[in-house]
């Protein structure tokens, strides 16, 4: 059982790499085809879309159908809608340059819903947040070799043919990792679908945790270029992402002893803080200092948060689909928010990671509040 988790957790990192380089990629490709950056901008937010809308929809087939066959389905049917981008994108087909990358974005693999379904019953519920720690730290394994692979190929051919071997190392993985899933659907599963308003609280600090991290996107080179030093913009994305390894490292460590109500409480006021941070015009290694840790909540947020939704939702598939879609509204929505008020001033694009970050912190004291005082009078 454990190899076969192992030799799952390695093709799931490769299997995710189309997410860690979509934006760079679509950006690139159209660039490459004398396409405008208005047709490949909203090429990338075509895919989101597309994203948000398949997640629950993967979700549901994973419940109800052998997960083994709908992983490998759109493994194959991703890989597929990046050949359809490039012919798409060498005609100049705007439009359809457009369509494919939704469709990119609507069968892109369920691996970390898949993982996040069936890994947790094979450990049982005192260990799951350590888990879902486990599984967002290869998703961040995934983001941070995604664009190593992509430059590394475009250096030497071009960036459709980089974006191409991108999506055929995650197709291929991916119909591995279906290889490698039990056949059928997983004893003790889902009972049934399960209303979203039974872990609606779940999905809003998703969001909000999505939120400012999509901040974050744009902060950091915000405050790269508002310090006259752009090129700095990609050493504090590394940083940040090295703290977010980190924190998923030491979450996995005491995921088993910290509830997750507890632990998402310090993670939110971790974000505070460094939001906080961000806030104060100085120089960039004080806003390095912030944005490490504003992420370094971001993992032990949403591992505590995975384990809320398995516990309000009984570990169906369909709602880590709809954590997934509620995720990615978030990052969008605090990407758009940053970078409106980064015409007013670079600092103030920390603003959203700030009241995000406060309100997920005040929601979920108030939820531990509410289960502790359940618990005394029970007790």
């Amino acid at each position: 059982m454990r190899s076969r988790r192992s030799v799952q957790a390695l093709l799931g990192v490769l299997a995710q790499l189309t997410q860690g380089v979509i934006g760079l990629a679509l950006l690139l490709v159209g660039h490459e085809a004398h396409l405008s950056v208005a047709t490949s901008a909203l090429a990338v937010s075509a895919y989101a879309i597309g994203m948000s809308v398949g997640r629950p929809l993967q979700g549901r087939a994973l419940d109800t159908v052998a997960p083994a066959l709908v992983l490998a389905a759109c493994g194959l049917a991703h890989a597929g809608a990046y050949v359809l981008i490039t012919v798409a994108a060498h005609n100049r087909w705007a439009g359809l340059f457009v369509a494919f990358s939704m469709l990119a974005g609507l069968f892109l693999p369920p691996i970390a819903t898949q993982m996040r379904a069936q890994w947790p019953q094979a450990v049982g519920a005192d260990r799951a947040t350590s888990v879902f720690a486990f599984i967002a730290l290869l998703q961040t394994l995934s983001v941070l070799i995604a664009p190593v692979l992509f430059s590394a190929v475009s250096s030497v051919a071009s960036a459709a043919a980089a974006m191409l071997t991108v999506a055929g190392v995650s197709g291929a993985c991916t119909v591995l990792f279906a290889l490698a899933v039990p056949r059928g659907r997983a004893p003790g599963g889902s009972p049934g679908r399960v209303a979203v308003r039974r872990y609606f609280t779940p999905l809003l600090l998703t969001l909000l945790v999505g939120a400012v991290a999509g901040s974050l996107e744009v902060v950091a080179p915000a405050l790269a270029i508002a310090a006259h030093h752009p090129g700095a913009a990609g050493p504090l994305v590394i940083i940040a992402t090295l703290g977010m390894v980190a924190s998923g490292a030491l979450a996995m460590r005491v995921g088993n002893r910290i509830a997750a109500r507890t632990m998402l409480v310090r993670a939110a006021a971790l974000e505070v803080i460094g939001a906080a941070v961000l806030l104060i015009p100085a120089p960039l290694p004080v806003a390095g200092v912030g944005l490490v840790l504003v992420c370094a909540g971001d993992t032990p947020a949403i591992a505590a948060l995975g384990t809320l939704v398995r516990e309000h939702a009984a570990g169906t598939a369909e709602a880590f689909g709809w954590q997934s879609t509620a995720l990615g509204l978030g990052v969008a929505g605090g990407s758009a928010v940053a970078g409106a008020l980064v015409t007013v001033g670079a600092h103030l694009s920390a603003v959203p990671a700030l009241v995000c970050a406060v309100a997920c912190a005040a929601i979920a004291s108030f939820d531990l509040l509410a289960v502790r005082h359940q618990q005394g009078a029970t007790a």
